[in-house]
């Protein structure tokens, strides 16, 4: 997402519709010290970042698949 600003502008019924529900979201915010970080719960790193898209896509696949 280029810009949060933009899409929170929008209204919930096409932010639902761009972002679908169910879907696996990463948020990776470099160099920057506001927004998410505080509250991603892991350290932003590319290793970081990575491991825990491939832990919420394991998640989701497991859940469909049961």
């Amino acid at each position: 997402m280029p810009c949060w600003e933009l899409l929170e502008a929008q209204e919930s019924a096409y932010r639902s519709s761009v972002l679908g529900p169910g879907t696996v979201r990463v948020g990776c915010e470099a160099a920057m010290r506001f927004g998410s970080a505080g509250s991603a719960g892991f350290g932003i790193t590319p290793e970081a970042v990575i491991g825990e898209a491939r832990r919420l896509l394991a998640t989701r696949f497991e859940v469909a698949n049961a």
